[in-house]
């Protein structure tokens, strides 16, 4: 006995239809609902290793992220310093405000600062100043 070919047609048009359903599911770009926001990327405790070096030994720093105190040093001894923090990384990025206060009569001299997050590469940037210095760096582990 032969079957109908227009219950095979519909057999088979059911079979393909289940299958489209979870695979549409899967490959959809989802759009939020209206009025609806989504969550903020930040990370907020992303582990990290910081090194500061300097030319000269300074008097005293602070290292800040917005209003966030991640370290400060007010009787420096060794012109390099290192140490786990905890960085308050938004999609990938993060400033940080660098201040530094040498003694007087140190003459114009440079501040190296090196983060590197865990799992992320290693950034580095370097600033100049005479007495002090207050400076904003960015650093940012996008992929391009």
């Amino acid at each position: 006995m032969r079957g109908s070919i227009v219950r095979e047609l519909l057999l088979l048009i059911l079979f393909f239809g289940v299958l489209l359903v979870p695979m549409t599911r899967l490959t959809g770009s989802r759009v939020p609902a209206a009025g609806v926001e989504e969550a903020d990327p930040v990370v907020k405790g992303h582990p990290a290793w910081i090194r500061l070096r300097f030319a000269h030994l300074p008097e005293r720093f602070r290292i800040l992220a917005g209003e966030t105190v991640l370290w400060q040093v007010s009787a420096v001894e060794d012109v390099r310093l290192d140490r786990d923090i905890v960085l308050p990384l938004h999609q990938s990025l993060v400033e940080l405000s660098v201040q530094v206060h040498w003694p007087p009569g140190t003459p114009e001299t440079v501040c190296e600062l090196i983060l590197e997050p865990d799992g992320l590469a290693e950034r580095r940037q370097s600033a100049w100043g005479e007495s002090t210095l207050d400076e904003i760096m960015t650093f940012s582990w996008a992929e391009n």
